[in-house]
């Protein structure tokens, strides 16, 4: 994870495909979360989410969640 001065970021994980399973990437999520809290942290990025890759839908159940649109505004994230 990378160390922002609010937040915290999630982008850069990964995992084998083979252990999707194991839901992985909600656990880095809840850990990242976790850490957040404890560090005083307002925000977690999630990182990237690409509508229809599988690998990436788990991120679209964390709520509240913001996505910045075109304009360089802040809006609630629809999946």
């Amino acid at each position: 994870m990378d160390a922002l001065p609010d937040a915290l970021s999630a982008i850069y994980f990964f995992h084998d495909p083979q252990d999707a399973h194991r839901s992985l990437g909600t656990f880095n999520i809840l850990a990242i979360i976790d850490a957040a809290r404890r560090r005083g942290l307002a925000y977690v990025h999630l990182g990237y989410y690409v509508h229809g890759c599988r690998s990436l839908e788990y991120k679209a159940r964390f709520r509240p969640n913001e996505v910045l649109n075109a304009r360089a505004v802040w809006v609630p994230f629809v999946a």
